[in-house]
């Protein structure tokens, strides 16, 4: 178990989480105006090995918290995570419905739901790993030469996952294609990791010099060139990639992790599913708003800075909407359905 709360776990997550609203605020604004691939756009696409196999890394390791509980702490975590998926998923969905009028109300949309996520599959894949780590934990992984079976077998599924698809319908194509089977394995293997690996992980960063000029260099360079990996094939991308730029940047955050820059991802660590739930309600009333304009002429330019603006607005209002909704009592929403398996966010994920 994890005895103590280190930094760079937090931080880890905050950096991610950052990158995932970036992404969401670049690719929707590329799609609406259909111009080309604008620059943040390019950098997110650059960054694609690291932020969601960062995110369920990290999810991994503080899965330690319930894997190493007695009982079926985990499952009650997995069903914590899907009822708020479906909570989520009907708060958007009344919204698109009833307030915004850009979708129809239908009794097939909320029977997909079961199953075929959209904005909020990050939930419903949380759940199904919790699950699947669960009875891996319990029943395989106590026969020690069975983990590494395991590990390369989730990969090799991810690369010939297009039947995975083919039998649970919509899955591959689900809301937004948030959910494909190839990357959904894959995320797989990088929370299996966490479990496995997470005492070396602890032990190996805490050794990390706390100094030292070369050490930040060649952290930069690490990370660069992992991203580079992503283009030589599936082992550079799938394997060899996220783990360069995962090791790279917690060796960041560990060197530098009195300052005031680390400090701020550490706290949004914290915060990481508020901002992942909540930040969607505010690119669509940016969304609302953008549509009534003409920029054209602009598009590079206004390409380049919307995210530099709208990335700190969405998080604030993130923040911000998450502290008015506790003193309002409806702080259950965000942290009520873990209470299920009595954890808190923070500590699941």
């Amino acid at each position: 178990m994890i005895k103590q709360r280190y930094l760079w776990i937090d931080a880890l997550k905050g950096w991610s989480i950052v990158l995932v609203v970036i992404l969401h605020v670049s690719g929707w604004y590329e799609e609406r105006y259909s111009f080309g691939d604008t620059v943040w756009l390019d950098i997110s696409l650059f960054l694609f090995p690291f932020r969601m196999p960062a995110f369920f890394l990290v999810s991994g390791i503080l899965a330690s918290r319930s894997f190493g509980m007695s009982g079926c702490r985990p499952l009650r975590v997995s069903l914590s995570l899907y009822t708020t998926y479906l909570l989520w998923t009907f708060v958007v969905y009344a919204k698109d419905v009833f307030i915004l009028g850009v979708s129809s109300f239908s009794f097939y949309d909320i029977a997909d739901w079961l199953f075929i996520p959209g904005f909020y599959w990050y939930f419903m894949a949380l759940s199904l790993y919790y699950l699947f780590g669960f009875l891996l934990v319990r029943f395989v992984f106590r026969f020690k030469p069975a983990i590494p079976f395991v590990l390369i077998a989730t990969l090799v599924l991810s690369w010939y996952s297009s039947w995975i698809g083919e039998l649970w319908g919509g899955l591959a194509t689900g809301r937004g294609g948030a959910l494909h089977p190839e990357d959904t394995l894959r995320s797989f293997f990088w929370f299996l990791i966490g479990i496995v690996f997470r005492e070396h992980l602890l032990n190996l960063f805490r050794s990390v010099p706390k100094s030292g000029s070369f050490l930040v260099v060649l952290a930069v360079v690490g990370f660069l060139a992992g991203g580079s990996l992503q283009y030589y094939g599936d082992v550079g991308r799938v394997i060899l990639s996220p783990l360069l730029m995962i090791f790279t940047s917690i060796i960041l955050f560990v060197r530098f992790e009195q300052s005031a820059f680390v400090r701020v991802f550490s706290m949004l660590g914290k915060l990481t599913l508020s901002v992942y739930l909540l930040h969607w309600f505010f690119l669509g009333l940016l969304r609302l708003g953008l549509m009534q304009m003409d920029i054209s002429g602009l598009h590079w330019f206004i390409g380049f800075v919307f995210p530099l603006v709208a990335t700190p607005l969405a998080i604030a209002f993130s923040v911000v909407s998450s502290e008015l909704m506790h003193k309002m009592k409806l702080g259950w929403m965000l942290e009520g359905m873990p209470r299920i398996a009595r954890l808190r966010w923070k500590d699941i994920s």
